[in-house]
């Protein structure tokens, strides 16, 4: 009810809490943006030594990252 008086449009629940995701999702990407660009000047020695295994990862978990925000719009 308060929403609905806030912003003048009647949500049901389920789009109250995907609209909350979506934010809490839009929240975290802003806040690793900043983190990630250091990061990817770092990879690009590793990746010729045998620690590439580790970048690796990370890629491997930023991509599940954007295909969770990909599902969710």
């Amino acid at each position: 009810a308060r929403e609905t008086a806030r912003t003048g449009v009647k949500l049901t629940q389920r789009d109250f809490v995907l609209g909350l995701i979506e934010q809490a999702l839009a929240e975290a990407e802003a806040s690793l943006a900043p983190q990630e660009g250091p990061e990817s000047t770092e990879e690009a020695p590793e990746d010729n030594g045998a620690a590439g295994t580790t970048p690796d990862a990370s890629e491997a978990s930023t991509e599940a990252e954007r295909g969770t925000a990909d599902i969710e719009q």
